[in-house]
C-alpha cells in the first residue's frame, strides 16, 4: 500500500501542493482527478520520485521515500512500471524491442527467457502480430499498448500512468482502460492512474481522488459521489 501523509510542494513560494493525504490501495485502480492545475500531475511525479516535496512523507508499505537508502531506493524503483502520457516508445525500437528494454537493462535473467517473458506480455495487449513494427507505423492505441507491455514486463508491484486515454478515442480509451483494469487485478498491482476522462471513472475507478487547487477535496467510489460527492467534485463531473 503506499500512504501519503500531509504532502506539500512549493515552487518559488507558492503551494501547489497543500498538505495531501490519501492512501492508495493494492491490487486496485485508483484514479486521480480534478482540474488543470489541480496539481495532479506533480502529484504523481512526488509519487515516482522525480520531484522531491517540500514536507510530507510518502510510504511504500510504510516506508518513507524521502529517507530510504540508495541502495533500497533503487529496489523501489525497480518495483514501479511508469506508463507516460505520450507512450514514450524508443522510435528506433520495434515493438518488441520496446518490450524487451527494461529486461535488458535490469534482468538477469538468460536472453531466451527476457524474449518469452516480452512474448506474453506482447500476446497479452494483443500485439503479437504487430512485434516487428516501429512506433511510427502503429496506431496511437497499439502505441498505448505497447508502453502498458512495457512498464509490466519486470512484474513491477506498483504501475503509475499519466493520462494513459490522452489523444485515444473513446473506443480505443476503453480497450486501455479494461486492459490496465486486468492486468491490475491479474498481477495484484497497485496501479495509480492520472486521468481527466469520466470514463474512465465510471468505468474503473475503485478509488478515485479528487483534487482541488492542491488540496484533497473528496475520496471514495464511483458509486459514492451522488450520496457523499461534494459541490466541486460534482460541477467537475458535470462540465469536465
Amino acid at each position: 500500500m503506499i500512504e501519503v501523509k500531509s504532502l506539500v510542494k512549493e515552487f518559488e513560494g507558492k503551494q501547489v501542493l497543500r498538505g495531501l493525504s490519501t492512501t492508495f490501495i493494492e491490487g486496485k485502480t485508483n484514479l486521480i482527478i480534478g482540474q488543470s492545475g489541480a496539481g495532479k500531475t506533480v502529484f504523481l511525479k512526488c509519487l515516482i520520485g522525480m520531484i522531491e516535496p517540500t514536507s510530507g512523507e510518502i510510504l511504500f508499505d510504510g516506508k518513507d521515500l524521502a529517507s530510504l537508502p540508495p541502495l533500497h531506493l533503487k529496489k523501489l524503483r525497480l518495483q514501479m512500471g511508469v506508463l507516460f502520457q505520450g507512450s514514450a516508445l524508443f522510435d528506433n525500437m520495434t515493438v518488441l524491442g520496446n518490450v524487451l528494454f527494461p529486461l535488458e537493462m535490469f534482468s538477469k535473467i538468460s536472453n531466451s527467457d527476457k524474449k518469452e517473458k516480452a512474448m506474453l506480455l506482447i500476446k497479452k495487449v494483443g500485439l503479437e502480430k504487430a512485434i516487428h513494427k516501429y512506433p511510427s507505423e502503429i496506431s496511437g492505441g497499439m502505441m498505448k499498448r505497447c508502453a502498458i507491455a512495457r512498464a509490466l514486463v519486470n512484474d513491477p508491484k506498483y504501475l503509475f500512468c499519466d493520462e494513459p486515454n490522452s489523444g485515444l478515442d473513446p473506443q480505443t480509451g476503453e480497450i486501455i482502460d479494461n486492459l490496465l483494469s486486468q492486468l491490475t487485478h491479474e498481477r495484484n498491482i497497485t496501479t495509480v492512474i492520472n486521468t481527466h476522462d469520466m470514463n474512465s471513472v465510471k468505468n474503473i475507478g475503485e478509488k478515485i481522488i479528487f483534487l482541488d487547487r492542491g488540496q484533497k477535496n473528496w475520496e471514495g467510489s464511483y458509486q459514492e459521489i451522488e450520496e457523499t460527492g461534494t459541490a466541486r467534485l460534482k460541477h467537475f463531473i458535470t462540465f469536465v
